[in-house]
Order: structure tokens, then sequence, then C-alpha cells
């Protein structure tokens, strides 16, 4: 009988102490810059943000207000965010720095927003071509075609090495 009433005194202090544990409440809000607007709502701290769609764009991701990407699964503090978009079909010029190469017939000037496109690969006597960048010190990857989360008129800048 100790034992029952031993057990029935710690399952309830167990509870007590869990029932009576406070639990912080953080105000998540989300800009969605669409006809949505704004919604606010609270949480614990987990969260699962919605994926919007709004027509004639492609969703980029939750942006805090620092514009840093946000790909958190909780929030331990009161948040911030907003959608980011990029407007699709908006169509931009396409400038090459060869570096001495030659471009084939084919290659395109334009690309447009939300399609991915293939670059050319140009040729140059005795050199090896490695790539596309988007600035002429060559930081960053090597780009082989043009991602379709981007936008503005680009500049790309065709690394060589002589293999002569």
């Amino acid at each position: 009988m100790k034992k029952i009433i031993s057990f029935i005194i710690i399952s309830f202090l167990c509870l007590f102490v869990t029932s009576c544990k406070e639990e912080t409440l953080y105000t998540l809000t989300l800009d969605y810059q669409n006809e949505i607007g704004i919604v606010t709502t609270e949480t614990k701290g987990d969260i699962e943000i919605p994926i919007p769609e709004k027509e004639g764009y492609k969703f980029l991701g939750w942006f805090t207000e620092n514009n840093v990407l946000f790909e958190e699964k909780i929030i331990k503090e009161d948040t911030t965010l907003k959608a980011n978009w990029l407007k699709l079909g908006d169509k931009f010029n396409i400038y090459y720095d060869l570096k001495g190469g030659t471009m084939p017939n084919d290659a395109p000037y334009k690309y447009e927003t939300g399609v991915k496109l293939t670059l050319p690969i140009p040729t140059k006597d005795h050199h090896e071509f490695l790539g596309w960048y988007l600035d002429d010190k060559y930081i960053g990857d090597a780009l082989f075609e043009l991602p379709d989360n981007i936008s503005g008129s680009k500049t790309l800048y065709a690394k060589w090495v002589d293999i002569a």
C-alpha cells in the first residue's frame, strides 16, 4: 500500500511541476507582400512557415529584417519575416567578356527571369574554358548556366587556362 501511495504522490508532483512550467510565447509576423498582407501569430517556438504563391512571381524564401534568408524551424524571440519574390518573365541582357575567346553563333544575349539558361561554351586557341564568372576576379563557383532565381543585366567573364 505504501508503494501505491508513494507512486500516486510522485505522479501528482510530476504532473503538478510540468503543468506549472510556463512556456514562452513568441510573436511571428509574416509579411507576404501580396494580397494576403501581414499575418501575426503566437508560437511556443516550433514553427512551420507556409510557402506562399503569387501569380507571375517565384517565391525565393522568407527573409529577416536584416535581409538574411530564414531557414530555422524554431524561433527563440519575436520575429518578423518578409516574403521575397522574383517577378517572372522579365528579360535582361547578358554581356560577355570573352578575354580573347570566340563566342558560338547561337549564344544567347538575353535571359528571362524564372527560367534556367544553359550558357554557351566559347573557344580560344590553345586554351581550355573553365567557366563563366560574375566578376573579373573569378570569385565563387564557375557558372555554366544562369539560375532561375536571378534578375538584372549580367556581365559574364570567361576564365581560361593555357594548355599550349
